[in-house]
């Protein structure tokens, strides 16, 4: 029921190694070298054995061991014959088969999406101060992830209440220059625009059958 890319097995479609520098491709290569060749995190430049290690053994926790979440936000399109969730931006056959999937499977989607998400925020702000945006998200007790990046958390203060928010600062985020004069409800809008269009253009490039 793991619908097929176009181009291969959806199963290839891993983290790319700009996401995960020291470990994304030995998660790749693991099991076929590890028992021949502990140097193997050396096909990425600038790697230790140590450090590969650590961060491949992290990976492997959160993947093997920790349930991975439905991102269903609760307004499904699906049903009125969208490819694509306006809400979720799954596609329509990871909305269907979602408690048939693997934890790996689940995981796979959820990176996509994370990654999606990640790129339009960050085109439009800037998170100057990590641990202050953190600690401002959990003071207003704001539902959140942490097992997603930051920009995800950004995503979901502007969610909770871009039009109660003056002041950026006070979550370690500016604006990028050309967003300066742009309302953070205005901005938000943008966000879910751009989230969506990018995740409907992957879906057709690999997933949209033949008329």
């Amino acid at each position: 029921m793991f619908l097929k890319q176009k181009s291969g097995a959806y199963a290839e479609n891993l983290p790319a190694a700009r996401d995960f520098p020291a470990c994304s491709l030995a998660w790749g290569v693991y099991w076929r070298t590890m028992p021949r060749s502990p140097d193997y995190c050396r096909i990425i430049p600038g790697c230790s054995p140590s450090r590969c290690l650590c961060l491949l053994f992290a990976k492997l926790q959160v993947v093997m061991f920790k349930p991975v979440k439905t991102p269903c936000v609760g307004v499904c399109s699906t049903g009125l014959g969208d490819h694509v969730c306006r809400g979720c931006k799954r596609f329509v056959h990871e909305v269907m088969y979602w408690n048939a999937y693997s934890n790996d499977e689940r995981y796979l989607i959820a990176r996509r999406l994370e990654g999606f998400l990640t790129q339009v925020v960050s085109n439009k702000l800037q998170i100057v101060d990590e641990a202050k945006l953190l600690a401002a998200i959990k003071h207003q007790q704001l539902r959140f992830n942490p097992e997603q990046g930051a920009y995800c958390w950004l995503f979901d203060l502007l969610r909770a209440g871009a039009s109660q928010i003056d002041d950026l600062s006070v979550y370690g985020v500016v604006r990028q220059p050309d967003w300066q004069d742009e309302t953070l409800v205005a901005i938000k809008q943008a966000i879910e625009q751009d989230y969506y269009t990018l995740s409907c253009a992957y879906y057709e490039r690999y997933f949209s059958q033949p008329a």
